[in-house]
């Protein structure tokens, strides 16, 4: 009975009390408040103490990463081993070693353009907008004396294997198409990257998709 007893109470309160632990580690390793959610599982629970987690969820909200606002981050993985001893004693924790795990990254278009501003460059630059698949760049070129308007359609693509990057699909000034070899001068002047490779937990960059005022970037573990 009392073996029994033991049992239940562990499956109803080491799954919380884990949960509650890595997301103390998680928020303390980020800068800033971040919201932090985890949720892990398995069975039996008892096993939980010694890092082996069947499943776990990870849902970061608004952090940065070097000058970039994150909006989302989602993990998830399986079969995981964690050093827990480390997590309750304050020593931080090491998510390095998920090997079955998928990450979605969001990135709002608002916070984009911040960062983007803040980098400067070459023309004046205005903003991005996003729509479901493409990506719009409104800059200020100065040729001759004068300043003029650009839109720019585009799209992002996966860049090596953290950064995401913007690439032309075609430019107008004014109400006048530009050729390409007129948008790789005046264009190549602007850095439209983003790398990824700062993020709470490794991450190689498979796929990203525009939506409507956010790019969603996927991965998984390098």
């Amino acid at each position: 009975m009392a073996a029994l007893v033991l049992y239940a109470a562990s499956e109803a309160l080491l799954p919380s009390l884990v949960s509650r632990a890595i997301e103390r580690a998680v928020r303390d390793g980020l800068e800033g408040s971040p919201a932090v959610h985890v949720v892990v599982r398995s069975f039996p629970s008892f096993l939980m103490p010694m890092g082996h987690l069947d499943y776990i969820s990870l849902d970061i909200s608004t952090f940065p990463v070097k000058g970039l606002t994150v909006r989302r981050l989602f993990l998830e993985a399986r079969e995981v081993r964690l050093d827990l001893a480390g997590v309750f004693s304050g020593q931080g924790v090491d998510l390095k070693g998920l090997d079955r795990a998928t990450v979605t990254v969001i990135l709002s278009q608002d916070d984009l353009n911040e960062y983007f501003q803040s980098r400067g460059g070459g023309l004046r630059f205005v903003r991005v907008n996003l729509s479901r698949g493409q990506a719009t760049l409104i800059a200020e070129v100065p040729f001759l004396g004068r300043v003029l308007r650009a839109s720019v359609d585009g799209h992002f693509r996966v860049d090596g294997r953290t950064r995401i990057r913007f690439e032309v699909d075609r430019a107008r000034v004014e109400r006048f198409l530009i050729p390409r070899l007129i948008q790789e001068g005046i264009l190549g002047q602007l850095d439209l990257s983003v790398d990824l490779a700062g993020m709470p937990v490794p991450l190689t960059v498979h796929d990203v998709r525009v939506e409507n005022g956010a790019i969603y970037v996927f991965g998984g573990k390098p």
